[in-house]
């Protein structure tokens, strides 16, 4: 049994057992075909050598870390690569793991300590990434490799802590840019190579079959004589989970190291725990990994499985209305497993299927995307939620940095609606326009905000006392801008949704460079029985302007006798104003036929049918409220039963 000092370097496709626990073989032949057809040429241009395949997982090992490691970060790259183009069912994401010691080579596999710390470094490592230890970061080049510390770990069978680094793969970084660009060219150097001696190929064609054929037959022959092992990659094979576990778990009982075990026993137990939840029996998913993981200590935390258990158990307590439950047990859950990826995705998946909490929602999956920001910038799921946030959310709400995520990683994609939205005048596109004009801003796209500030004060106006408001009508009180108003202006929401102080906003903003196209309307209003706060606003703003005339006063105050259920029903200090109408109009003569336009000219007859039942609700309520001591309300009801008398005989002095 020899010595030697290797590199070893495990992979695998991340969610495969789930994935191919649901497909029938013919899938699985065709995705495992095209994860070896993308993976073993790059495996073999970095002088790797296969050792053995565990499912859609490779064992391989290197004489020089450094290889490893850039081997590593290009298939990554290649997989990137591929994933663009891939139907969402076909891509392939893998996570690698390495580790650098003294291995014991016998009968075409290695066994050995290091194997098995990469192995547990595997079992920590996340998606899309490639982990090594201390061992390979002590013995790398690192002027090749971009690299970073994730931090300690203490791992099942491993006596002290260990560092772990990762490969830094940051498409924005130019040190980075410029390794996979020279790597690239190398591998097109050795294809050119290669291609030009194919008599070589050929041979090394026949000595790898031969090899192969050597190893295949060891390794049938050491299944031979282990048939627990042989047992578990028959049911791993067929997709028989529990089967393979009970195998994996009775060689792991005599074999605790194993590492082909090990990797058994971790996919099975992640494919028997997925299935029942897929198949919507909780108890039976947390039993088995549980006990799994109990019985065998070694498993580790799981924390993938754990999360995808915890986030399901939470579904079912909030479909059966047991909202705060759920939120505390997800709670948990990211508090314990704190920037772990797989939680964070499982978290996500969370809040977005229940639809509860759209702001969690958002934070999870922006947590998550700034993981690997490429990736999820094209995920469908991802993009859904950020085209939510964007309609929904406005930017007075706050998610700054969302915002950024999306101008910095996903502005291609919603370019186009962005661009329409502006345009737009509607309540239902507000939210968006004002995204749009957030992002153009963290894009550095010039762009006239007035289309949106005027959609803001004419057409789609939030609350009075947002800050959207408040920026838009900002904007033309300190420029005094008027060029892009509309003239006339038929319409002015911010007057019809409450009495306004003449102080206010909206105040000022209608008094200022709005007031001239505003004219017409303020006029009409006065006489618009159907809209009492735009009646009163537009009164109180013309008067303050001292741009009222009598009749026009005349025409308001009969306004409000007509409406005076809405006056009395506004509050205890606007009830008075009726008999403020009320007394002008006992003290004032109808204007004359030719002073008001028919359209402004208040109906007569209505004028005096709510005379009458003023009196009649007089003459009830005042007597009413003195019998049960209210002074001030019998005040009142007096005081207006005396105005109506007066503006009755005024009127019928005609």
């Amino acid at each position: 049994m020899a010595s030697r000092l290797l590199t070893i370097v495990f992979t695998d496709i991340k969610g495969f057992t789930e994935r191919t626990s649901k497909a029938d073989r013919e899938f699985v032949l065709r995705l495992r075909e095209k994860h070896d057809s993308l993976l073993k040429p790059i495996v073999r241009q970095y002088g790797g050598y296969l050792v053995k395949t565990i499912g859609d997982a490779f064992l391989l090992t290197f004489e020089s870390p450094t290889n490893a490691l850039l081997c590593a970060l290009m298939m990554q790259d290649r997989l990137r690569e591929y994933n663009l183009t891939a139907a969402p069912l076909e891509k392939i994401e893998i996570r690698v793991a390495i580790n650098t010691g003294e291995v014991s080579v016998t009968d075409g596999d290695i066994l050995g300590e290091p194997v098995n710390v990469a192995s547990r470094v595997e079992h920590i490592t996340e998606a899309n990434e490639v982990w090594f230890t201390e061992a390979t970061y002590l013995a790398m080049n690192k002027q090749e490799v971009p690299n970073s510390l994730v931090g300690e770990f203490r791992l099942k069978g491993v006596p002290e802590a260990l560092k772990v680094y990762r490969v830094v793969q940051d498409m924005n970084s130019e040190q980075f840019k410029q390794v996979v660009a020279t790597q690239q060219q190398k591998i097109a150097d050795i294809n050119a190579q290669s291609n030009s001696i194919p008599s070589i190929r050929i041979i090394m064609l026949i000595v790898a079959i031969c090899i192969g054929a050597s190893i295949g037959v060891i390794q049938t022959w050491r299944s031979a004589t282990n048939p627990f092992l042989l047992e578990a990659r028959n049911a791993m094979e067929t997709g028989q989970a529990l089967p393979a576990l009970l195998a994996s778990g009775k060689l792991l009982e005599e074999a605790p190291n194993d590492p082909e075990g090990l990797e058994i026993m971790r996919k099975s137990l992640d494919s028997a725990v997925r299935q029942a939840v897929s198949g919507k029996d909780l108890p039976k998913a947390r039993q088995l990994l549980d006990k799994n993981r109990q019985k065998f200590s070694f498993l580790g935390p799981l924390p993938d499985l754990e999360a995808h258990v915890i986030t399901h158990e939470a579904r079912q307590m909030a479909f059966s209305g047991d909202r705060a439950g759920a939120e505390q047990l997800v709670t948990r859950l990211a508090d314990e497993q704190k920037g772990h990826v797989g939680t964070l995705e499982e978290i996500a998946l969370f809040y977005g299927e229940t639809g509860y909490w759209w702001n969690k929602t958002i934070r999870f999956y922006h947590e998550l995307a700034l993981t690997d920001p490429i990736r999820w910038a094209g995920d469908p799921k991802f993009l859904k939620e950020m085209d939510f946030f964007l309609h929904q959310v406005e930017p007075d709400e706050g998610f700054d940095e969302v915002r950024s995520f999306i101008a910095s990683y996903c502005f291609d994609h919603f370019q186009k609606i962005l661009v329409e939205a502006i345009a737009t005048k509607d309540l239902d596109n507000r939210a968006l326009r004002w995204n749009a004009m957030a992002i153009f801003k963290l894009k550095g796209i010039p762009m006239d905000p007035q289309p949106i500030y005027l959609a803001e004060i004419l057409d789609s106006p939030g609350s009075v006392d947002s800050g959207l408001l408040k920026e838009a009508a900002g904007f033309f009180l300190a420029s005094g801008a008027t060029a892009s108003i509309p003239n006339p202006i038929d319409r002015f929401p911010l007057f019809s949704t409450q009495l306004l102080a003449t102080d206010s906003l909206s105040m000022r903003l209608a008094g200022g460079p709005f007031l001239k196209p505003l004219e017409g309307l303020l006029c009409r209003s006065l006489s618009d029985v159907a809209s009492f706060d735009q009646r009163v606003n537009s009164f109180v703003l013309l008067k303050e302007k001292n741009a009222l005339l009598p009749e026009q006063s005349w025409c308001y105050h009969a306004m409000n006798v007509i409406d005076w259920e809405s006056v009395i029903g506004v509050d205890n200090a606007f009830r008075w104003n009726l008999i403020e109408s009320l007394q002008f109009l006992a003290s004032n003569a109808v204007p004359a036929e030719g002073q008001l336009k028919p359209a402004f000219r208040p109906d007569l007859e209505a004028v005096k049918n709510a005379l009458a039942k003023i009196h009649a609700a007089s003459a009830k309520y005042g007597p009413e409220a003195a019998s049960h001591g209210h002074e001030e309300l019998q005040k009142l009801w007096e005081g207006i039963g005396e105005g109506a008398r007066g503006a009755e005989q005024m009127l019928y002095k005609r």
